[in-house]
């Protein structure tokens, strides 16, 4: 039986240093190593060995020796660019960790932390901007379910970092380089743009992106997120997002799955920009909305 516990650092540490009992080579990837998750983010691990020998391996010892109990697998599917993830519960602490392995795993996991990791070097209300947008993510995620096709958190991610490079009112980031997980500081564009910019702290930044999103439910606006290319346009009524590592488009919605998100971030938007914790309240239905 998986407990619910409050994921704190404390719990999750003690959760790590048993399964390096297993895999000494472990690494936390995405949010939480990131910084930028919420309560009830995924423990994301990454270790060395193939799930199916961990889980041969947990599944031989005495009960009295298990550290961890199998609960399930995460499958491949949508988005594409998950794979296959091993789920175990700490048995001391509760914690479920979320497991998947270098031998299964796509090669750019850790560059998708990476390139990141420089857009929060560059300035320093990308992280708190990023953590703000990615809980409103999390919070409307039963209306922008994932395996209906809605973006994920990441696509989220993607698409608030390409905001911060476009933005009207001056840039915040510089385009990524063209390879690696680099940003180009020396962009003639970014250049430009950066004169314009106003410090607008994170907290209105994340409203700003917010409204951009809101901009998506008029039939002539499209959106197409490449953090290498900010030249390329979105097709009217289409919302894309380009993965910086593999290049690849990640996103198959549909007109009205647009409309939908657009609609859910112009109304919190708006929340937001009369009061900067609407977040932490009830949010409305956007099903309500006339």
């Amino acid at each position: 039986m998986v407990m619910d516990v409050e994921l704190t650092e404390g719990l999750i540490d003690k959760a790590l240093t048993d399964l390096r009992l297993y895999d000494l080579a472990i690494d936390l990837h995405g949010s939480r190593a990131l910084g930028i998750h919420q309560p009830n983010s995924n423990v994301d691990v990454l270790i060395t060995r193939p799930l199916q020998g961990l889980l041969n391996e947990l599944e031989k010892e005495a009960p009295e020796q298990s550290k961890f109990n199998h609960i399930g697998t995460v499958p491949t599917g949508p988005p594409w660019y998950l794979p296959q993830k091993l789920r175990l519960s700490h048995l001391a602490t509760g914690v479920e960790l979320q497991l998947i392995s270098r031998w299964s795993a796509d090669i750019f996991v850790r560059e998708r932390d990476a390139f990141t990791k420089a857009c929060f070097n560059q300035d320093e209300r990308v992280q708190p901007y990023l953590e703000l947008v990615l809980k409103w993510a999390k919070r409307r995620s039963d209306f922008m379910p994932v395996d209906q096709g809605y973006p994920s958190v990441y696509c989220f991610r993607l698409f608030a970092l390409h905001f911060l490079m476009v933005r009207m009112h001056g840039a915040v980031l510089p385009p990524l380089t063209r390879f690696g997980s680099s940003i180009d500081v020396n962009n003639e564009g970014y250049a430009r743009k950066q004169k314009a910019e106003t410090k607008f702290p994170s907290d209105d930044l994340a409203v700003e992106f917010l409204e951009h999103l809101g901009k998506l439910s008029k039939p002539d606006q499209g959106l197409c997120a490449n953090l290498r290319n900010l030249e390329e346009s979105g097709l009217p009524g289409e919302m894309q997002v380009v993965d910086p590592p593999s290049h690849k488009k990640l996103l198959k919605l549909s007109s009205f799955q647009v409309r939908e998100i657009a609609k859910i971030a112009k109304m919190d938007a708006k929340a937001l920009r009369n009061n900067k914790g609407a977040l932490d309240k009830p949010l409305k239905s956007p099903i309500k909305e006339a």
